[in-house]
């Protein structure tokens, strides 16, 4: 049914830019300089759809109600859909999935190919005409045999323009790549011969690529040369070449679960860049001279062929380190002791000790959810993650005091946090360590630590360690170097992944043309759009990640509808509370609407509270909620709380934790 107009003033104003959604299928576009939202109803998006570049005229009504609509389509976002095709009064509907509450395509039924209720399809829009209610579409592929994630991975790629398949001039560029022998590569003058050392890679267990490896060499002095080897990516890769550009244009790999999306062409991420064991491998290293003590001597920059004598896998080193014995013990443990010394250290000197994890999904063959596992960071990680930070942050350095002001690296910054945010976080802190309290920014970084090392719950440490990362800045690439505070160092860019990462790859062709040829001018690049591109494919890969793990964590729980979990509150509103089932971290919502209580929410607090003990929610506390609904096509999870003494009692005394 079509909303009533409503009566508008004359003072018509104009704006651009991209038409969003609501869940509900309400349009919306948000204004540049106000960030205010204007809303667009259906019957006035003038045939734009969600993600469109438009022109629109919006207006206040009398009761400064501000609605919008659009007046010009200056560019559709994609002509191409995905979605399930639906059957409706004997006429063949495809509905796309991220326009789920927005728009249905008719099939028409001269179509060449003749889809079926329930098929997943490509369509695409041929023609759309202003005054025609619908476009004329044709589908232009069937997919066979698809699971529901592999279904919402590719129409995710689809809906955001990203292509799985590389274009054939990249394709083409490559095939003198093809019978590349490393055995006979004639070795560079300038190119170290490390084969013979003893060198390993340490990754995830299904990891496809592998562009680091550690060298270990003890020296006559008695001092250890440690060498991180990355994948020399840029000998492949020419500048400006149609596989640099597409690489640009990507900026970045996307990782999902069982599907990866690379940067890289496979011949080059999976093969001949992926440092594999048993394998010559070219190489851009940091050869870092370490004595008796743990302390850095000296380093330098290197190109390198290196040999692999040991593919390991985290839970592989994490064992070895365990129980005192296995291949490569003795190296190892040497390497586990110094970047344990370093990771400390790093922490003394004004790096933040965030507690991070992350979640991996157990599929069964057919894609499905079966187990949710919560990763934590492990002696094994902190090894490889501590090497790899100093390399960044040794090459960063270097970059730094080399370049000319007029070529630049894409240095990887975060900006200071806003003190004044961290208001929220004191309070909830102060539940578990009555003595803490905030003193001056400055000492901000040693105060987070010391609180976190004190903290002993893990889940109330987990929750209050998101609430001061989302009080940060974000770290972003930029073309001036204002240090990175997270890091707690004044030098930072990233070097060690160039497969997956496009300012990596720069950082390399600047290394080496500065350590080959010596040079203060190198190689030119536009490191402003570089750094632009890359924040924005991270940004976006990021989101895409995240949905898709929503998806799953929704398929994992919608079975359970109707049963009841424990949970923690990990978010506060106004009208409802979020909660993080335990132990399998499904976030949901709950609302208070429902409730027969007078609610106050205070800001300050991120809370709300009633007289009512069992009605008043923090940050970090426990509570029981039931299943209602699990929908795949909005992401929601919707809990109801289960109440278990529903008689009121006097208010609610301060909690001892959160």
């Amino acid at each position: 049914m079509k909303k009533k107009s409503k009566s508008f003033n004359k003072n018509i104003q104009s704006s651009e830019g991209e038409l969003k959604m609501y869940p509900s299928g309400t349009c919306y576009l948000k204004l540049k300089d106000t960030n205010s939202i204007i809303s667009i109803y259906k019957e006035d998006t003038l045939n734009a759809l969600p993600g469109d570049y438009v022109k629109i005229h919006y207006t206040t009504n009398l009761k400064n109600n501000v609605r919008g609509k659009v007046v010009k389509l200056i560019k559709r976002k994609t002509l191409e859909f995905i979605g399930n095709i639906q059957k409706i009064h004997n006429n063949l509907f495809c509905a796309p999935t991220y326009l789920y509450n927005f728009m249905q395509f008719k099939i028409p039924k001269s179509n060449a190919m003749q889809p079926v209720e329930g098929d997943f399809v490509k369509i695409k829009i041929k023609e759309w005409l202003p005054h025609q209610n619908n476009p004329i579409i044709e589908v232009c592929e069937i997919f066979k045999n698809y699971s529901p994630l592999k279904q919402k991975i590719f129409s995710l790629l689809t809906k955001e323009n990203q292509q799985d398949a590389f274009p054939q001039d990249v394709l083409k560029e490559l095939i003198k790549y093809e019978d590349f022998n490393f055995n006979h590569f004639q070795k560079e003058n300038f190119r170290e011969d490390f084969t013979s050392k003893i060198c390993f890679t340490i990754d995830p267990k299904d990891a496809k690529d592998f562009d680091d490896a550690i060298s270990y060499h003890l020296l006559n002095n008695g001092h250890v040369e440690v060498g991180i080897h990355i994948a020399d990516v840029s000998f492949f890769i020419t500048p400006h070449s149609a596989t640099f550009n597409e690489a640009l244009k990507r900026g970045c790999s996307f990782y999902f679960p069982n599907k990866v999306v690379p940067m890289l062409p496979e011949l080059l991420s999976n093969e001949l860049c992926s440092l594999k064991p048993n394998e010559n491998r070219l190489a851009l290293s940091v050869i870092v001279e370490f004595n008796a003590n743990g302390t850095m001597v000296k380093h330098r920059f290197t190109t390198t062929i290196i040999h692999s004598k040991k593919r390991f896998a985290y839970e592989d080193v994490q064992t070895i380190l365990e129980q005192k014995h296995g291949d490569f013990y003795a190296e190892l443990s040497w390497l586990h002791n110094l970047t344990q010394n370093i990771r400390n250290q790093r922490f003394k000197e004004g790096a933040i000790d965030f507690q991070s994890s992350e979640l991996y999904f157990q599929l069964t063959q057919n894609d499905e959810p079966l187990k949710i596992i919560e990763k934590k960071s492990l002696p094994a990680h902190q090894l490889i993650e501590e090497l790899m930070l100093l390399a960044n942050k040794l090459v960063a350095e270097y970059m730094h005091n080399t370049l000319t002001s007029i070529q630049q690296c894409p240095f990887r910054v975060h900006d200071k946090p806003d003190f004044s945010k961290f208001k929220v976080f004191e309070y909830y802190a102060q539940k578990l360590n009555p003595k803490f309290k905030l003193v001056k920014p400055e000492l901000l970084f040693s105060q987070l630590n010391d609180f976190f090392k004190t903290c002993l719950d893990a889940e109330e440490k987990q929750i209050l360690s998101q609430l001061a990362i989302r009080n940060m800045a974000k770290a972003l690439y930029s073309p001036s170097n204002i240090g990175h505070y997270g890091l707690g160092t004044m030098y930072y860019c990233h070097f060690t992944s160039p497969i997956r990462r496009f300012p990596d790859l720069i950082t390399h062709y600047l290394l080496k043309e500065l350590i080959l040829k010596q040079r203060t001018n190198p190689i030119s690049f536009d490191i402003a759009e570089i750094c632009n591109r890359a924040n924005s494919q991270e940004k976006l890969a990021m989101q895409c990640e995240r949905e898709v793990q929503k998806f799953l964590q929704v398929r994992f729980i919608k079975k359970c509808i109707g049963q009841e979990f424990n949970g923690i509150i990990t978010g506060v509103a106004a009208h409802g509370c979020w909660v993080e089932t335990l132990p399998d971290k499904c976030e949901g919502y709950f609302s208070i609407h429902h409730f027969k209580t007078k609610f106050v929410y205070k800001e300050q607090r991120m809370a709300l509270y009633s007289d009512n003990p069992e009605l008043c929610f923090e940050l970090g506390k426990k509570v029981k909620v039931i299943l209602i609904d699990a929908n795949e096509d909005t992401l929601k999870i919707d809990f109801e709380l289960v109440i278990q003494n529903k008689k009121k009692s006097a208010p609610a005394p301060t909690h001892n934790k959160i």
